[in-house]
């Protein structure tokens, strides 16, 4: 008798990911015939939603290089790129490898506009996305995989605060108003929002509008990401030098 997972093939690791995705579709077609402003029926259909986003990425992983890839891997491809950018908040740590995926990465050629959308939504910023909807010929993507322009842009402004966290320690008002083209007297409703995700820790200083970043996640983690922690090293050091010297100066005229 073999165990699952002692010499499991990738064909039945697709067979078991294809048939949990399968059940995850019924169960959601179920829930959409419900009152859809039940805030019970709603967080049924958001977890399982969820739940079929992270296993049509188990199945994409099963397909370890381009030779491999078959229709469905592009099927899969395609739903779970739209998922991504559809909901890039909830399962941030999921799906921030995905364009590492040689499914997602065949996109490229079949589906590029949807491929550029998802890259922006992995690693890009507000601006980025700009620049993506000011080209007529790419906002045919929107409808075709029915994805909601404001909530993409909510979602962005909220990926590119959390970009803004990861490279500064204190944030000005300013420059969280100026990232997002809101009003200053907006950068508190969305760092509360972005707090609230659970993608960031922060407080507000009111008084000197600045934010003060406790901790962040990593969108990626390039050279510029490096010197950032490099800076950041640094200046811990600098401080517990700092602390150490002043109790050893403190301790020298205590016992003098």
């Amino acid at each position: 008798m073999k165990l699952w997972g002692e010499t499991t093939t990738n064909t039945e690791l697709r067979s078991l990911y294809k048939s949990v995705t399968k059940a995850m579709e019924r169960v959601l077609a179920k829930l959409s015939k419900d009152d859809q402003e039940d805030k019970t029926i709603a967080l049924k259909i958001k977890k399982t939603e969820e739940r079929k986003q992270t296993y049509m990425l188990h199945f994409l992983e099963t397909y370890t290089d381009e030779s491999s890839l078959d229709s469905d891997a592009n099927t899969y491809a395609q739903e779970a790129a739209t998922g991504a950018i559809r909901d890039p908040i909830n399962l941030f740590s999921t799906q921030r490898g995905i364009l590492g995926l040689p499914a997602i990465s065949a996109l490229q050629k079949s589906q590029p506009d949807l491929y550029d959308l998802l890259k922006i939504f992995v690693s890009g910023k507000l601006q980025d996305y700009r620049d993506f909807t000011n080209m007529p010929d790419k906002m045919a993507v929107f409808s075709a995989y029915n994805l909601s322009e404001d909530d993409c842009t909510k979602n962005m402004s909220l990926l590119s605060l959390v970009s803004l966290a990861g490279e500064h320690e204190e944030i000005p008002y300013s420059e969280i108003a100026s990232t997002l083209s809101v009003e200053e007297d907006d950068v508190e409703k969305w760092v509360i929002a972005a707090v609230a995700s659970g993608l960031m820790e922060a407080k507000m200083d009111q008084l000197s509008k600045v934010v003060i970043v406790e901790r962040c996640a990593v969108r990626q983690f390039g050279t510029k990401e490096w010197s950032a922690l490099k800076i950041r090293l640094e200046k811990y050091k600098t401080n517990v030098k700092g602390v150490l010297d002043a109790l050893e100066k403190s301790s020298a005229l205590t016992e003098g």
